[in-house]
């Protein structure tokens, strides 16, 4: 009784969805389900430029410049560090140096210094780069101490190959030893490509150690962090996360999206109200449809019924059309 009552219901509200008005303009409800597709249409298209935009800046900062969790101001053994690996949610943990440096004598540089079999023990670090016309930073190309590893977007300001032998000085003055350029890596993110360069960790000896961790969600950081300082239990020891790191960008990011989503979300307001006088407007054209059904004995909540099922009906395609078309 019950399926045959949705049944009517449901066929009623078709056959006034199918019907057309009395008026010869563009129905309200064609008009109701353009404004459907479009919005639904323009949210899906902000949404994967917005998540591939941000994913694009996000992984190789994540992954490359400051990894999920970062512990300074202590020397870990190889004890520790073992302990800190098999925590729950800890995908990797490996030790880097970093130094600002002028490349030369005219472009200031972060100089990280990393362990050349960094790619057996860090995927995601791999992943972060082009490496199909590029070099990936690695023990094919970090095997000499003076080794050195440049962005693509460095080597072409100061106009360097592979091969090449450049100066370096710290920031405090001390120079460095000439470095030869063993490759060229590209992660697509301006800023890194621009301003990165790896030399090999032992060549760095004399610059404090910086243990980067990776988890296998990032989201996951604070309960990771509360097991690492338990396993420290060292006042002098630094546990930080990537959202103490990245604060400042994380906020941008977060505030662009937010501020889409409200720009979109006026389109679907202005359709709920446009859905909204077409049921109105419907429900003046049927009065002698709605007229006849309660002389049959119909109550009210069913003639409504049958005009909430139309503004489904809207609705769903609406969402369709503007999902398959975004």
């Amino acid at each position: 009784m019950k399926n045959n009552y949705i049944r009517f219901i449901a066929t009623v509200a078709l056959r006034y969805f199918r019907n057309k008005r009395k008026s010869s303009r563009i129905s309200s409800a064609t008009l109701s389900i353009m404004g459907i597709t479009v919005g639904v249409m323009t949210l899906v298209c902000v949404l994967g430029v917005m998540n591939g935009f941000q994913l694009s800046f996000i992984e190789p900062i994540l992954n490359v410049n400051s990894y999920h969790i970062q512990i300074q101001g202590v020397l870990l053994s190889g004890d520790t560090v073992n302990r800190i690996k098999v925590l729950p949610g800890v995908e990797a943990i490996v030790p880097f140096t970093e130094n600002q440096a002028i490349i030369k004598g005219s472009r200031i540089c972060v100089v990280r210094g990393i362990d050349p079999g960094i790619l057996q023990k860090d995927i995601t670090f791999k992943k972060s780069f082009k490496d199909r016309l590029f070099d990936i930073p690695g023990d094919s190309n970090l095997v000499e101490p003076d080794s050195i590893v440049v962005g693509n977007q460095l080597a072409y300001q100061l106009n360097m190959r592979k091969g090449d032998t450049i100066p370096l000085l710290t920031i405090t003055g001390t120079p460095l030893k000439e470095k030869t350029i063993t490759g060229i890596f590209k992660t697509g993110y301006y800023d890194l490509d621009l301003g990165w360069a790896f030399v090999p960790l032992d060549s760095t000896k004399n610059t404090p150690l910086i243990y980067g961790v990776k988890l296998k969600d990032r989201f996951n950081d604070e309960a990771v962090m509360a097991g690492i300082t338990a396993i420290l239990d060292n006042p002098e020891a630094s546990v930080k996360s990537w959202r103490e790191f990245n604060r400042n960008f994380f906020a941008a990011l977060l505030m662009e999206k937010i501020m889409m989503m409200v720009l979109v979300g006026l389109i679907f307001i202005v359709v709920g109200f446009n859905i909204f006088h077409s049921m109105k407007r419907t429900v003046f054209e049927k009065m002698e449809e709605i007229a006849t059904l309660k002389a049959l004995g119909a109550p009210p909540f069913s003639i409504r019924n049958i005009f909430i099922f139309e503004g489904i009906i809207t609705g769903v395609l609406g969402c369709t059309i503007g999902t398959f078309a975004g």
